[in-house]
């Protein structure tokens, strides 16, 4: 009856480290499921990191582009502005110039 009573204890201990070596393997599988999971997730956060990134640089390389056009816009109406004042300061010289 020992040798029975001993070849059950041995039996029950390999059921135990079957049991055990299973839920290491288990364990593995699941780490690397998640370390695959987490490195999708950080590739595809970067993805959308960069692309916010270059279409928040192409935004503001447009509104410089309009703010730079509007700033020649401005250059220009006043040049025409100061271009007008001193023709008329050239008439009204002029006027004078003549009545004299």
């Amino acid at each position: 009856e020992a040798a029975l009573q001993a070849e059950l204890e041995a039996l029950r201990f390999e059921a135990e480290r079957e049991r055990v070596e299973a839920a290491e393997n288990a364990c593995a599988r699941a780490e690397e499921a998640l370390e695959a999971a987490l490195t999708e997730q950080k590739e595809t956060l970067e993805a959308k990191a960069e692309a916010a990134t270059a279409s928040a640089l192409k935004a503001a390389e447009k509104d410089h582009e309009k703010q730079l056009a509007l700033a020649k816009e401005a250059m220009a109406v006043k040049a025409q502005q100061d271009l007008k004042a001193h023709l008329e300061e050239q008439k009204a010289t002029l006027g004078s110039v003549m009545s004299a």
